[in-house]
């Protein structure tokens, strides 16, 4: 059953102080009238006292609203008074007030209006809730009979003007039914008091229609009363009619419903909250043209065609557990809420691309634009802002908190002690260092945001970079916007702002004599790569089809790539994944079957599950024998194994679109400039993406069901499920891919083993390091071991740094030469081993605080960010809690 509005008690006022509501009672009120002259209603008939329906001499209103002549008018209406001092209605049950209008014969008028009254005296408002005059937002339909026939007319917004409603014909004799209802299930005895929803129709329609709704509560008296009203005169009649129903069910329409809407009608800006079924996809669909001009409202945006059903754009609206969810959206000047429905569309899985559509071009600017909603841009951004810099926070999706919010809150902290400033206020306000909640954490950052004033544009596409020279001068989105500012922030994981800039870069990993370093390049041995663990237990594990027959072809997921050699470079990247959010609880959700799904791809894994001798432990070791196959865990579960949940080779082509599997000795020039354009390099990650939700989906979905996978490991994946309460918006998998590394900055400075092992030490440190270096698989590939052809891993790093160590401010900022406004905290300038250690989220959030403290210091006094001098950058560090 849908998720009902929280509600109140309903209590009569004190006009209504002789009316006992007894349970079980089902018709409360009841009156029947016509024609002129007295009304029957005033204190006479048995069921209803003084008040609750009444004769009132009011304005009546032609077709355009405006006021006519004075008429007589008959309403009814209720009017919430004190529960304490009435101790009167029933907390449990849903109050009806009913009301039909119609027309007989004659030339005379009818009129009928509804709404909210914003005192405890309807009778002195009815009239001019009309007008709109006396109420938050004017709701009203009128009833008008011109020679014995019904025209409908409805309001759209303040000020009373009413149009012929689209929704029915002209020229159609009959009745109008309205039903005003009032949900007290919910009562809490303080701020909720109930809620109101208004349904109307032709008497020749089979259902309602909701027209509008809103919650009652005891500090806004705009909801406390509300009523009908008929005007009569001829032969003209109505009816008015109060009942009680016990059961806790919406009457007609069912769910979804839209609550709480607030709109502008002099620029459209518009909100409502979508009432539905908990955890389910819906869309906002209206008849009336839309204006997109406005895409900077958060949340979601109404776009498509200019007439039809519009539906929202790339990712709809999801509903929380309780059924709840906000929809923020511009509607074209005039236009009101009676136009807009949700309609469900089911629950879909993450998307990394969502595109929104170009509005009109305009410009908006700022001290300090932060691209890449990332923990880093987050505190970047925040920084900036607590130092007195107007701040946008430019995110590509609809989160913020890139990994730490996408699901990787087993937080790679090295030594803790290292960390300082915003983040361990981000991790002391949300109580621990370790195993979060990735929505708790969003909602943390959204909240340290909000208290910094940044203003934060969500769905923001970075599509081109204006250069003056070596210097920015402003960004354009794919929205149209284009953002100029003094200083700009790259946040991304990808590095696309400082690509699109024409910055210096790498991607892929650099060859041992590039900077001397002993675990760069191919196939290093030892402790620091664990040799006996992620490599198939060093079993020979054929890589064949056909085991032992080459002829038959490789299995999947295996390179046809040559191994390399040790020592070479080449361009591929460490392998991705998802940070899964696992549970073994009551209610978790079965690892679903993606589209597409082909148990053949699996087949390495199925051979080395049953291989003899191996037991599974469920969680990486060191141990012999005991490999993986993946970690399962409650909360964030990583990759754990040979064959993992690590896409082995599905990340070379992110970075920047291009590969190049060839191995080399000498490092190529840096790269400049992109490759790729930027709107084809997004549907190429697009792809990506949904390659990798394939690939890991598809894992879990074998582990737990295929017939190849041992009885007892099954029983155990099944104990296990994705966590019910977190990723709700995007079926419970996390929005966020692991982007372990893409692009990395080349700078004055590179940041290397030799600073990593504390051999070499910087002066100008803007944060310190203290994870391990860490690489994952680059590549699975076929090598003869022992004489015996097999497949192994290739490309995974893990060495502990001795002690914390120093970032250098110059490798977060590019050579002066090519950009001299741009700062760099995530793809820094650093090598493939260093960058190991150093991208771990506490780091991230670390650099970017340091990056927006610059970014103010270089936007205040009008200097390139290579000209900060250290000495006042440090002292600034130190005063907002950095570890340097």
């Amino acid at each position: 059953m849908p998720r009902r509005i929280p509600s109140a008690r309903l209590v009569l006022a004190s006009l209504l102080a002789g009316l006992a509501l007894a349970n079980g009672d089902e018709i409360l009120v009841q009156d029947d009238f016509s024609g002129s002259g007295t009304s029957p209603l005033n204190g006479t008939a048995p069921d209803i006292t003084q008040g609750a329906a009444s004769w009132v001499a009011d304005a009546e209103y032609a077709a355009d609203g405006s006021a006519t002549s004075g008429q007589a008018s008959r309403r009814a209406y209720l009017t919430l008074g004190n529960l304490i001092d009435g101790n009167r209605g029933n907390p449990d049950a849903i109050y009806t007030l009913s009301a039909t209008l119609g027309v007989s014969s004659g030339t005379g008028t009818a009129w009928e209006a509804i709404g909210f009254w914003n005192n405890d005296t309807p009778a002195e408002n009815f009239g001019s809730n009309v007008s709109g005059s006396n109420t938050a937002e004017g709701t009203a339909w009128m009833l008008r009979r011109e020679n014995a026939q019904i025209r409908v007319f409805r309001g759209v917004g303040l000020g009373g003007t009413l149009t012929e409603s689209t929704a029915s014909p002209n020229n159609v004799a009959g009745t109008l039914d309205f039903k005003v209802v009032l949900d007290l299930t919910d009562w809490n005895g303080t701020d909720n008091w109930g809620s109101v929803t208004y349904f109307a129709k032709l008497s020749s329609d089979s259902t309602y229609t909701e027209i509008a709704a809103g919650e009652l509560d005891a500090t806004n008296s705009t909801f406390r009363s509300v009523g009908i009203g008929g005007g009569t005169t001829g032969a003209d009649f109505a009816s008015f009619e109060l009942s009680k129903s016990e059961a806790p069910t919406i009457p007609d329409p069912p769910a979804p419903r839209l609550a709480n809407f607030s709109h502008d009608p002099s620029n459209g800006n518009s909100q409502v909250e979508i009432l539905g079924k908990p955890n389910t996809r819906y869309q906002l669909v209206e008849s009336e043209d839309l204006d997109f001009s406005r895409p900077d409202l958060p949340t979601v945006l109404l776009t498509g065609a200019t007439a039809g059903t519009l539906e929202v754009s790339g990712d709809q609206v999801v509903t929380d557990a309780t059924g709840r969810a906000q929809v923020s959206f511009r509607l074209a000047t005039g236009k009101s809420r009676d136009f807009i429905r949700a309609e469900e569309v089911g629950i879909a899985g993450p998307k990394y691309y969502m595109p929104v559509a170009a509005a009109d071009p305009v410009t908006l600017n700022y001290d300090v634009a932060v691209y890449g909603g990332t923990s880093a841009g987050v505190t970047a951004a925040i920084q900036a802002a607590d130092m007195g810099k107007s701040v946008v926070l430019l995110s590509f999706n609809r989160h913020v908190g890139g990994l730490t919010s996408g699901g990787l809150t087993a937080t790679d902290l090295g030594d803790q002690t290292s960390i300082g400033g915003l983040a361990h206020e981000f991790y002391t306000r949300i109580g621990v260092f370790k195993d979060f909640s990735p929505s708790a954490a969003e909602a943390l950052y959204l909240t340290m945001l909000d208290e910094a004033g940044v203003t934060v544009l969500f769905r923001r596409c970075l599509e081109s970079v204006a250069m003056q020279g070596n210097h920015i001068g402003s960004i354009t989105m794919e929205t149209g916007e284009t953002i100029g500012a003094d200083m700009f922030i790259d946040a991304t994981y990808e590095g696309d702002l400082l690509g699109a800039a024409n910055v210096s870069h790498h991607v892929g990993r650099e060859p041992e004599a590039t900077y001397g370093e002993s675990f760069a390049g191919h196939w290093k041995f030892g402790d620091a790569n664990m040799e006996d663990v992620y490599q198939f237990c060093r079993l020979p594990i054929s890589p064949y089809v056909v085991a032992g027959d080459p002829g038959s072809g490789l299995l999947p997921e295996i390179m046809t790539d040559p191994a390399g050699t040790p020592g070479q470079g080449d361009h591929r990247v460490q392998a991705y994944n998802f940070r899964m959010h696992l549970s073994n609880a009551a209610g978790r959700v079965p690892f679903p079957q993606p589209a597409g799904y082909d148990p053949a791809r699996y087949g390495l894994l199925a051979r080395f599950l049953n291989e003899p001798g191996i037991t599974w432990t469920l969680s990486p070791t060191r141990a012999p024998m005991t490999d993986g196959p993946v970690q399962m865990r409650n909360g964030d579960s990583n990759n754990a194994g040979s064959f993992s949940s690590d896409y082995a080779g599905g990340s070379n082509r992110w970075p920047d679109g291009t590969f190049d599997s060839a191995a080399f000795s000498t490092l190529p020039a840096p790269r400049r400039g992109l490759p790729v354009a930027l709107h084809e390099l997004y549907l190429l990650r697009e792809d990506l993406f949904q390659e990798h939700l394939r690939y890991q989906q598809g894992y879990m979905y074998f582990l737990a069901n295929d017939p190849q996978v041992p009885d007892e490991l099954q029983d155990r994946v099944n104990a296990w499920g994705l966590r019910a309460d977190e990723f709700v918006q995007t079926a419970n998998w996390p929005h966020q891919l692991y982007i372990r590394e893409g692009r990395r900055m080349v700078s004055d400075y590179v940041m290397t083993q030799a600073n990593c092992e504390s051999t070499v030490t910087v002066a100008d440190s803007v944060g310190l390091g203290s994870y391990a270096m860490d690489s994952h698989i680059c590549q699975r590939v076929v090598v003869e071991e022992d004489g015996v052809t097999t497949v192994r891993n290739e490309g995974f790093l893990i060495k502990a740094v001795p002690q914390p160590y120093p970032i250098s401010y110059r490798s977060i900022v590019p050579t002066e030469s090519e950009c001299d406004n741009l700062l760099v905290p995530v793809c820094l300038s650093a090598s493939h081993v260093a960058y190991g250690s150093i991208r771990m989220e506490p780091v991230f959030m670390i650099l970017g605080q340091s990056a927006g403290t610059a970014a103010a210091i270089a936007s205040d006094s009008g200097i390139s960010v290579q000209a900060v001098d250290y000495a006042d950058l440090e002292p600034q560090l130190l005063d907002d809690g950095q570890k340097l």
